[in-house]
C-alpha cells in the first residue's frame, strides 16, 4: 500500500498509508502505482484512471498534499478550482479530477486532498541542471508555448504568479511540447489587459520576453 509522510510546519506528524484506489468527484477511480516525484509540499504518484464502466482509460498523475497547514490546504484547493475553471488548453497540464481521502498518522486522523492530472515528464529546471542549456531553437519554441499558456490564463482572468522552469514540464519526450503546471497561488485579477493588447505584435513580444526571462531563472 502506498504511503505519505505528513507534516505541519516543522513538526512531523507521521507516516500514513494511502488507499490504493481513490474515488474522485467525477465518479472515476484512480489506481495508484509508484511515486514519480516528491518534495516538501506534496508527492506525485503515477496512476491509472478507471471510468465508471470499470475500464482503465487514462494514464495520469495524482498529486497529494503532505502539509497539514491551513495556508497549504487553501493553496492546494485553489489549484483544483483554477484548473477546473480554466478548462482544456494544449499548453496547460490537463485536469482530470479532485478528491480528499482520510488517513491516520501518529494516532490522528487527517484529510489529505489530491488532484488527478496529466503525468507530464521532466521539468525544465531539472533538464537544464542535468543536461545543460536548451538549444536556441528549443528555447524559442518553448518560449512560444509558455506564452500561449500565459495568454490562455490571462484571457480567462487569471494570473499564474509562479512562472519558472520548475513549473514547465515536457509533455512527452524532452524535445517536444511543454505544459504549464502548479497553479496553487494563481488568482483572479480584475486588472487584466484587454485581449487585443496581448494578441497584438507588441503584446506578444512583451509576453515572450517575460517567458524567456522565466526560462533563464
Amino acid at each position: 500500500m502506498p504511503f505519505i509522510d505528513l507534516q505541519a510546519g516543522q513538526r512531523q506528524l507521521g507516516r500514513a498509508e494511502v488507499p490504493d484506489i481513490l474515488l474522485g468527484r467525477s465518479g472515476c477511480r484512480f489506481r495508484l502505482r509508484r511515486v514519480v516525484r516528491g518534495g516538501g509540499n506534496g508527492i506525485v504518484f503515477e496512476a491509472y484512471r478507471q471510468n465508471p464502466q470499470g475500464e482503465l482509460d487514462r494514464h495520469c498523475a495524482v498529486k497529494m498534499l503532505r502539509r497539514q497547514e491551513d495556508k497549504r490546504l487553501d493553496r492546494f484547493r485553489n489549484e483544483a478550482r483554477v484548473l477546473q475553471e480554466l478548462g482544456e488548453h494544449q499548453r496547460i497540464a490537463p485536469y482530470y479530477d479532485y478528491g480528499e481521502t482520510r488517513v491516520t498518522a501518529g494516532g490522528q486522523n487527517y484529510a489529505v486532498p489530491w488532484i488527478a492530472m496529466e503525468l507530464g515528464g521532466t521539468n525544465l529546471r531539472d533538464h537544464v541542471n542535468n543536461r545543460g542549456p536548451l538549444a536556441p531553437r528549443v528555447v524559442i519554441e518553448t518560449g512560444i508555448q509558455v506564452a500561449q499558456a500565459i495568454g490562455h490564463l490571462h484571457a480567462a482572468g487569471f494570473v499564474h504568479r509562479d512562472v519558472k522552469p520548475a513549473n514547465i514540464v515536457w509533455e512527452g519526450n524532452e524535445n517536444g511540447s511543454v505544459l504549464m503546471i502548479d497553479f496553487g497561488i494563481a488568482k483572479r485579477s480584475t486588472r487584466m489587459c484587454p485581449r487585443d493588447q496581448w494578441t497584438s505584435s507588441r503584446g506578444r513580444a512583451s509576453l515572450l520576453g517575460q517567458c524567456f526571462l522565466a526560462l533563464r531563472s
